[in-house]
């Protein structure tokens, strides 16, 4: 009911909506361009180049209409108004001339040096059809009409209007065409300037003044006027308002609107054929015969206007931002032709309240008998139901129904069946999105919003990959803003949220904030196969998304530099990533008032332990052996060493992660994990010179290859160097002991 009132007193919100959608109906299914009986000849800006600046000697023209007429054109229509005498005129320079004091001899026929004179006879010789312009700002009033007009029924009165002034042509010429029409289109003026409609007619001081279209296709037929039809049919108004209901014009009926406009179905733009002015005039540019010229002339109604953007003759359509106002007017004249009509009858907005209706009345009788999710389907279904309805009206029968009222109505009624339920789960879902929203993935958000009774103390035992975080120099960083702490915080806000993100974005956990350092994991609460690879992907997303931030923070401060701000420092920040993956202990771990969501175990330790040893052998990402054991994409890694980390006795793998496939698929990077390999084989044979010798191949290969190994590598030369002065003995396993956390 409250959208119904709405529409009868906001009426013009509605009208809006409703023409985007007609708009939107367009662009989908324009419509088919036909052409058999239209030409466009386009003064374009090839054209001004060729025969230099507009306006033209009136002879070019005057060759052009010549040429065209020679065709066999069966109208010359002109978009482009002659409101001022020929400047370029022979004649004209010499009445200059004679004013000045010169003797000049003239020809005994000067009328040949009249440019305006000569374009006037070309236009006798031919069915030439003028433009005008019917506007507010005009100075002359408009032409005499070629043409009468007569009414089938009585005139509506809001037909006529009076005061209005013209932007015309020469009268002379205008007299010698053989047509007048008003070249102006209707805009929906403040809300856009995109044309959506005609006016076939226009009535002026007891004068009426056919569209451009509508004259065009008079001359064509050779048609003496135009029959307009109203709603009464019979020379007395009915009992309802009198309209306008079609127009005629020789042997063609056009239905209108009942202010005697009719709906503008457009076709693509590039489907039109244009030919520019010079390949009409000048065959030697264009290539084309005179057989090609007669094929897209003759018989045809041709329209002449311009593309070039200086002539301010561009307009919008719901196709396209900007067309040539001429091909407008080929397109009406195409769709008239083709009696390709869009449909708006008068009980259209009664069909729609209706619908509106009888959807409601269905929807609030399922709602107290389906579930959710079946409100939901239903909802859908009907909406579905009536925008398909509306859709398939007008793409086989062209007529434009609107579903934004039974749309708005079905809304808002689904929105008040199922207020009650929000109601009543409105207090523990607040709780649990305000509570866990800003640090917990999305899924879990939803799984606890839904069921928030699993929100208690206890656990499960999954495998999960846990990835631990830690800003390098963060000691350094923090002193720097020792008189800043607001900056030190804006600056670790902005580094937490660039690596929540990349969590996020592969629908991990953030388990916690230790400071600068983040804690997440992956395969709780819910279940996620390939865990090993987000939190990877979820790595190297943190590396790049880190070096960004980097580059923007160094963009800012140097541009606040450049502005004459002093005792700025720009902080690069590094960041280590350890991950692992293992048996892990998740759930609410805390006491009965205050518990928070996480993890606990060996795996989780280790994890710990496998960022900090990012630092010592200088690689961004550590991972552990069991996270590649279980890891389903080719990632670009190598192992990097087999250690004891501090607190445990167990030996590790441990691998240094540098990319996604893309780079492991590289033969640099092949080659350089191949002689990794071989450098770690030899190292462990203590074969000190084969290792030696595989670490410098490394190391030149990484010059080129850029993954920063040269930490990595001097860690090993220096062990290799120290193991050559103390050997470490048969017995040794190769594992090395780190002695720091």
């Amino acid at each position: 009911m409250l959208v119904w009132i709405l529409s009868a007193v906001s009426g013009s919100l509605f009208s809006r909506l409703d023409t985007l959608i007609f708009d939107s109906y367009q662009r989908i299914q324009p419509r088919v361009w036909e052409g058999a009986n239209v030409a466009i000849v386009d003064i374009d800006e090839r054209s001004i180049q060729h025969f230099g600046q507009w306006p033209w000697p009136r002879t070019v023209v005057a060759d052009l209409v010549d040429r065209l007429g020679e065709l066999g054109a069966a109208a010359i229509v002109f978009d482009v108004v002659f409101s001022e005498p020929d400047r370029t005129s022979p004649l004209k320079a010499v009445s200059e001339l004679t004013r000045a004091g010169a003797s000049v001899r003239l020809p005994a026929k000067t009328e040949m040096l009249d440019n305006d004179l000569v374009l006037t006879r070309a236009f006798a010789r031919h069915p030439v059809v003028t433009g005008f312009s019917l506007t507010e700002l005009g100075t002359d009033i408009p032409p005499d009409p070629k043409a009468g007009v007569g009414f089938i029924g009585t005139v509506p009165p809001d037909l006529m209007s009076t005061g209005v002034k013209a932007v015309r042509n020469l009268p002379a010429l205008d007299k010698a065409a053989a047509g007048i029409g008003e070249i102006g289109f209707v805009t929906d003026g403040q809300v856009d300037a995109v044309v959506r409609r005609t006016k076939l007619l226009r009535g002026v001081d007891e004068s009426y003044y056919p569209s451009l279209a509508m004259e065009a296709l008079r001359v064509a037929q050779g048609a003496g006027g135009f029959k307009i039809k109203s709603s009464d049919g019979s020379g007395e108004a009915g009992g309802g308002d009198l309209a306008i209901v079609s127009a005629q014009v020789g042997a063609l009926t056009i239905p209108t609107n009942a202010q005697g406009d009719v709906e503008v179905y457009h076709s693509p733009f590039l489907s039109k054929t244009i030919l520019p002015v010079h390949a009409v005039l000048d065959a030697g540019i264009s290539q084309l015969t005179r057989a090609d010229l007669e094929r897209e002339i003759a018989n045809r109604i041709v329209l002449i206007g311009t593309s070039a953007a200086g002539l301010l003759d561009l307009r919008a359509t719901p196709l396209e931002p900007i067309v040539p106002g001429v091909t407008i007017h080929a397109e009406i004249i195409d769709q008239i032709i083709t009696g390709t009509y869009l449909k708006r009858p008068d009980y259209a907005r009664g069909v729609e309240l209706v619908a509106a209706f009888v959807a409601v009345l269905i929807l609030l009788s399922l709602l107290p008998i389906l579930n959710p999710y079946g409100d939901a389907t239903a909802t859908v279904l009907l909406l579905c139901i009536c925008v398909l309805g509306c859709w398939f009206a007008f793409s086989i029968h062209n007529f434009l129904f609107s579903p934004v009222i039974p749309a708005l109505s079905i809304l808002m009624a689904a929105s008040a069946g199922v207020s009650a339920d929000l109601l009543a789960t409105q207090k523990d879902s607040r709780f649990v999105r305000t509570a866990f929203g800003q640090y917990i993935s999305p899924s879990l958000v939803k799984q606890l919003a839904e069921k928030p009774e699993s929100l208690k103390l206890g656990g499960e035992t999954r495998e999960l990959s846990v990835l631990f975080t830690d800003v390098r120099g963060f000691t350094t960083i923090s002193e720097s803003f020792k008189d800043n702490p607001q900056g030190l915080t804006d600056l670790m806000n902005r580094f937490l949220t660039v690596l929540s993100d990349a969590i996020l974005r592969q629908n991990g956990t953030i388990d916690k904030f230790m400071g600068d350092a983040v804690m997440a994991f992956w395969n709780a609460p819910i279940d996620q196969p390939e865990h090993a690879d987000a939190a990877a992907r979820s790595a190297i997303d943190m590396i790049s998304d880190v070096e960004a931030l980097n580059v923007e923070m160094k963009k800012k401060v140097a541009t606040r530099e450049a502005r004459g701000e002093s005792g700025l420092i720009h902080h690069t920040i590094n960041v280590g990533i350890g991950i692992n993956s293992g048996r892990c202990v998740v759930g609410n771990m805390g006491s009965d008032r205050r518990f928070d969501y996480t993890a606990l175990g060996d795996a989780v330790n280790l994890a710990s332990r496998l960022e900090g040893q990012s630092k010592p052998y200088g690689i961004r990402i550590v991972l552990g052996s069991t996270t590649v054991e279980l890891l389903k994409a080719k990632f670009a890694l190598f192992e990097i060493d087999q250690i004891r980390v501090k607190g445990k006795n167990d030996a590790e793998r441990i691998f240094g992660l540098f990319g996604a496939e893309e780079l492991a698929q590289t033969p640099d990077f092949i080659a350089a994990k191949a002689l990794n390999a071989t450098m770690l084989s030899c190292y462990r044979a203590q074969n000190w010179d084969g290792a030696f010798e595989a670490l410098e191949l490394l190391r030149d290969l990484d010059l080129r290859l850029g993954l920063n190994l040269d930490d990595y590598l001097f860690m090993y030369e220096t062990r290799i160097s120290e193991f050559r002065a103390n050997p470490p003995g048969r017995n040794w396993d190769g594992v090395y002991s780190a002695t720091a956390k």
